[in-house]
């Protein structure tokens, strides 16, 4: 039989740090939510911004931005619990985005740490981000790496315990790996997917790929751009209130995509209907609480959406029939609450019929 032709490389040493982060997230009692948002507002100021100007901002850095503000609004979401058992919660949010950087002839994604990231621009970001990608010395990470190889000098279990024990340290935390952790592996593949990290932070963002479906928006099918996204909380510090509040505030911001400057001037339409809404997407315009699955109103009223994604295959008939279940459900209640009026008017004609009359 002949030997079928292989190569033998040497393992980085780097990637003895990624082994040990997979043994210390182990650790943590995570739980996962898989959204989907529509960008399309955000995509097409970009593609705007680059037929003007030549430039291409980055994504990552707009996704950054919204992780960040939607932190920043609700904090909680990135506390850390220290040895004393209290929780130190941080105003500052600062996002551990991994940066590939070339070390030794070897690639590798280095964790750089983009500080104050709630309030700052996207194009700091961006900025920020790019000079990394050309000079890895730039960030603090990779200037540390003479300390990285001392420390897997370490026996691996005193490793993996310093790793899994280093969110008890918030300060410590905070300073080596930020206070949430933001990985963009979309930008590596093309298609959609969501992935799940390791997790080493309260609260991690794992940006997937982005898909183009239709949305059956004002009566008529229209193609919209969908960001997967991966959000992870530690259950022992987070809460699934604070969580959701974070995940709907993302999805506004992204949805909204006014970080980006080109979407400053949009109309505000906060006050229209939802059908008045899907009618102005459909023209071109973005909804801000687009690809919302369940809104405060429709906890009362059932899923009072007209924007319902449908897909080109065989999930096309899911939609229509979500949809059309939808309006039937709203025509049921309506006819409900007709027939409560009727039954109090006539229960009122009753009582009015059986009362003395007066001489």
């Amino acid at each position: 039989m002949k030997r079928a032709t292989e190569r033998i490389v040497k393992v980085p040493w780097v990637r003895r740090l990624v082994v040990d982060a997979g043994r210390a997230s182990r650790r943590r009692h995570s739980i996962h939510g898989l959204f989907e948002v529509d960008v399309t507002a955000a995509r097409k100021a970009l593609r705007t911004q680059l037929r003007d100007t030549g430039e291409q901002m980055s994504f990552t850095a707009f996704v950054v931005s919204c992780v960040a503000r939607a932190v920043a609004a609700e904090p909680a979401v990135q506390a850390y619990r220290n040895l004393r058992g209290r929780e130190v919660i941080f105003s500052q949010v600062d996002v551990g985005l991994p940066v590939e950087v070339e070390l030794d002839g070897v690639p590798f994604a280095f964790t750089h740490v983009l500080r104050d990231a709630g309030r700052r621009s996207v194009r700091e970001l961006h900025d920020e981000i790019r000079a990394v990608h050309a000079d890895p010395n730039r960030s603090p990470s990779v200037r540390k790496s003479n300390w990285a190889r001392a420390y897997l000098l370490l026996p691996a279990f005193v490793r993996t315990g310093l790793l899994g024990a280093l969110h008890r340290f918030p300060h410590r935390q905070r300073a080596i790996a930020g206070t949430v952790g933001v990985s963009a592996v979309g930008m590596f593949a093309g298609g959609g997917g969501w992935g799940i990290g390791f997790q080493l932070h309260t609260l991690a963002v794992v940006v997937g790929g982005i898909t183009v479906r239709p949305v059956l928006a004002g009566g008529r099918l229209v193609d919209r751009e969908w960001l997967q996204l991966t959000v992870s909380v530690d259950h022992d510090v987070v809460d699934g209130a604070p969580a959701a509040r974070f995940v709907n505030r993302l999805r506004a911001l992204l949805s909204a995509a006014d970080a980006l400057e080109p979407a400053a001037g949009r109309p505000d339409r906060s006050g229209l209907s939802p059908l008045q809404q899907g009618s102005a997407m459909a023209d071109g315009g973005a909804d801000p609480e687009e690809d919302a699955t369940m809104t405060e109103d429709s906890t009362r009223r059932g899923p009072a959406n007209e924007n319902v994604p449908v897909s080109r295959s065989s999930r096309t008939y899911d939609g229509l029939l979500k949809y059309l279940g939808a309006r039937l459900y709203e025509e049921r209640e309506h006819a409900r609450h007709e027939d409560e009026e009727h039954e109090v008017k006539d229960s009122g004609n009753k009582d009015s019929g059986n009362r003395p009359k007066k001489r």
